[in-house]
């Protein structure tokens, strides 16, 4: 068990895990190597000859690390195992035998790595030179070098002649599998056992990456006390520039990088250093694993401004190499945070870059499922974050966040977006908006309506939706085409008059408000759809980041400035001259009959149902559709002018 346990250990420290671990890790395997020493140092357990060995190991790998405390430690503990081998009299001969094996490997690694002197090096040889001659092995133990050497070649022959000449199948497999064991074991190479290379060494001598590489490995083992960080950077540049558009031959990313990136190198470093583990994640594992240790806490709140900026709008290339609790681990420390903080501290550069690599991550075909339902869950909680109240200077951020939802199905959207009172304009927001890109139908409206009826301040709504209107007209798309928009237009006038005559439930608001509110969202409509000059005239815009132009420090939120409640109150007044408009053009004119039924019908509904601002403005564009054929009729005219 003690072999077994010095052996893992000494693998990890092998692929130098402690370099690109967290703390926590370090921990674990330092509590697990404390064990195994307790045991090999421990007189009173009979059976330690496996921790001894496992000792040796974990020491002889341990000693190639370039962590002060490694090296630190592998220097004590080779004290005391040189201590034990000095009293180790009245021991057995099979554990003098081991302690013996294990000081002359570690002393070896030790000495090679600069951590043992010349004079205790010397001290350790003479000790066991002096053990050596104490107890000389028997003749018939030893091996002669020409007389084993002669008997080896003896089976060779044998073998060989076996594989040549036998016709027994079985017997030529084995004879093979035997003569290959022997090849391997007579092999001595000096590569590493890690999964890949530690550095290009099997590229040719003239390759620049591997003088690069083999420059940066330097610079990650003496400091940037030795090795100025400017001359890093010549290095680390041109291996990141290109490394945004080829994938390098295999090495080990983690332990090159990992030096670096832990070492006061600066800024720019560790931005290189992240940007190439970015990018070769897709085709070597010990990068991602770096990755993923730099994307969650603690080593993450180590990183850079830059840095960060860079991770979160690079998310679609790293983002299916790491587990979804990291993922979600980086989202809750750093993504929801930064939004958590926008009513302080409001740092538009990064939450921008935030939602863009949220927008394009999402929009990457077939993502793995973990990622999206990270994806998912991430921009939920931002949307659920953002302030109800929209700034001007922040509109930009609720039409990023809005492009993210645009990407979900439509019933997440409507599930996300719900309707109330207390979201309502955040809701009203990401739904117009989309309306206006075309990605919702008109439909998705009905719910807008029916509560901002009963809200006291609807104005900001009818001015959000005048927006929309206009630049639904403007950018035309198959969900608010033309007729899209006369069935939208005739479902609202059927709308407003079953709400006058109470055919439709109607709770919490005055009837005349209700009316009167509807008759302000047809007006709107009906002003961005009649002609172009009006909308312009009244300063209505194609663009949701156009407008007058605001101070930071502006008190007015997006449809609140005056000018936006004036744009609203004019809207309804111009609504005669742009219905007479709208009903002139195809393929208006043929339901021109339908409005002017429908506004009689309102005139002459309940008295409750209409204000006296409501009813002069319906009477004032009921006349001005006289020159219709359909007002012309006798039973039309006369029903209009009440005779």
């Amino acid at each position: 068990m003690g072999l077994a346990l010095g052996m893992f250990i000494s693998r990890l420290c092998e692929e130098k895990v402690s370099d690109t671990s967290g703390q926590q890790i370090n921990l674990l395997i330092m509590k697990s190597l404390d064990a195994l020493e307790s045991c090999c140092f421990d007189s009173n357990v009979e059976y330690n000859i496996g921790c001894i060995l496992g000792v040796g190991l974990v020491l002889s790998f341990m000693s190639q690390s370039s962590q002060t405390d490694s090296r630190v430690h592998v220097s004590a503990t080779l004290r005391k195992l040189y201590e034990c081998l000095e009293n180790s009299y009245d021991q057995s001969r099979s554990v003098q035998e081991v302690l013996s094996y294990v000081v002359a490997g570690v002393s070896v690694s030790a000495f090679s790595a600069g951590i043992l002197g010349a004079e205790e090096a010397e001290q350790h040889m003479n000790k066991l030179k002096t053990l050596t001659e104490q107890n000389q092995q028997l003749k018939s133990e030893a091996i002669q070098s020409s007389s084993y050497q002669n008997k080896l070649n003896e089976v060779i022959r044998a073998i060989t002649q076996i594989i040549n000449f036998s016709g027994v199948i079985g017997l030529q497999t084995n004879a093979a599998w035997i003569l290959g064991h022997l090849h391997l074991s007579s092999l001595s190479s000096s590569q590493s056992r890690t999964s890949v290379p530690p550095d290009f060494g099997y590229l040719p001598e003239r390759s620049v990456i591997r003088a690069l590489v083999d420059f940066l490995i330097s610079a990650g083992k003496k400091g940037p006390e030795a090795i100025p960080p400017p001359l890093v950077k010549v290095c680390a540049m041109p291996i990141a520039a290109a490394a945004d558009t080829h994938q390098y031959p295999p090495v080990n990313w983690a332990s090159i990088l990992a030096s670096l990136m832990r070492l006061n190198f600066g800024d720019e470093i560790q931005k290189l250093c992240v940007q190439i583990a970015v990018t070769q994640a897709q085709t070597s594992p010990n990068a991602a694993v770096l990755l993923g240790m730099w994307v969650v806490p603690p080593l993450v709140y180590s990183l850079n401004v830059t840095t960060r900026s860079y991770l979160v709008t690079s998310l679609p290339l790293w983002m299916k190499h790491v587990s979804e609790d990291k993922l979600q681990t980086f989202a809750d420390v750093f993504i929801t945070s930064q939004f958590e903080a926008q009513n302080k501290t409001l740092d538009m550069e990064m939450s921008s870059n935030i939602l863009l690599g949220l927008s394009q991550a999402m929009k990457l075909p077939n993502p793995p499922q973990h990622c999206w339902s990270f994806l998912c869950k991430t921009i939920e909680k931002l949307y659920q974050l953002l302030p109800d109240e929209i700034q001007k200077t922040n509109v930009g951020l609720y039409m990023e966040v809005a492009n993210c939802i645009s990407e979900l199905q439509d019933s997440e959207v409507e599930r996300i977006c719900c309707i109330s009172q207390d979201n309502i304009l955040k809701s009203t927001f990401v739904r117009v908006y989309l309306i206006s890109q075309g990605r919702l139908p008109l439909s998705y409206l009905k719910e807008v309506i029916e509560v901002a009826m009963k809200c006291k301040d609807n104005q900001t709504i009818i001015w959000m939706l005048l927006q929309t209107f206009y630049q639904a007209r403007v950018r035309s798309h198959q969900t608010t085409g033309i007729l899209q928009r006369l069935d939208w237009l005739l479902d609202l006038i059927s709308y407003i008059r079953n709400i006058a005559y109470k055919s439709a439930p109607l709770q919490n608001v005055l009837l005349w408000k209700a009316v009167d509110f509807l008759l302000r969202v047809f007006a709107a409509a009906v002003v961005a759809w009649g002609d172009h000059a009006t909308p312009l005239l009244l300063g209505i815009h194609g663009s949701w980041l156009s407008g007058n132009p605001e101070s930071p420090f502006s008190p007015f939120s997006l449809g609140k400035h005056p000018m936006d409640m004036l744009i609203v109150n004019e809207c309804f007044t111009a609504l005669p001259a742009s219905l007479q408009s709208l009903l002139a053009k195809e393929p208006w004119k043929e339901h021109a009959q339908k409005f002017v039924d429908w506004m009689m019908n309102l005139l002459e509904g309940p008295e409750e149902a209409l204000s006296e601002a409501s009813r002069a403005v319906l009477t004032a564009s009921l006349f001005s559709l006289r020159g219709l054929p359909a007002f012309k009729r006798k039973a039309v005219w006369t029903r209009a002018y009440g005779w």
